[in-house]
């Protein structure tokens, strides 16, 4: 027996697509995929809402919590350092320009801001990030380089 998936209509978005934006970031955590943030051409802003995609959901592209930037963010990146745990990085927006803040995605799926303390060395957007849990002498091993 087969489940026929039948969208609900949200406004010009089914619950099952993704909302169309650019410059989001997109991470696997918790078992699903968040892709967040970006700038929606629609609308004319820069985005906070998240959506999660959830394998074998009747609305596999739920809203989940968005991510605690009052004014959205673009361009930023995300990156899973362990099993569990994501951040979300730097970006632009339009009010606040280049972003140094990071946030942090709970297993409920809410984002929060780590504070300044964690803030970035600088503020930056259109970058890409790598978790890399290899000891410096194993990097050294296979002779692995990293550019800045």
């Amino acid at each position: 027996m087969s489940t026929q998936l039948v969208p609900k209509v949200v406004g010009a978005v089914t619950e099952t697509q993704i909302k169309p934006r650019f410059g989001s970031s997109a991470i696997f955590v918790h078992d699903k995929i968040f892709n967040c943030g970006g700038y929606s051409n629609k609308e004319k802003k820069y985005l906070a809402d998240c959506q999660a995609y959830t394998n074998g959901s009747a609305t596999p592209w739920d809203y989940t919590a968005p991510l605690s930037t009052a004014n959205g963010r673009a361009f930023g990146s995300m990156v899973a350092t362990k099993k569990d745990v994501a951040y979300y990085m730097g970006g632009y927006n339009k009010d606040d320009g280049f972003l140094d803040t990071i946030e942090k995605v709970a297993s409920s799926g809410a984002w929060s801001a780590l504070g300044a303390a964690f803030n970035m060395p600088e503020k930056k957007s259109h970058f890409c990030t790598v978790y890399d849990d290899l000891p410096v002498r194993r990097r050294k091993e296979i002779n692995i380089s990293y550019f800045i």
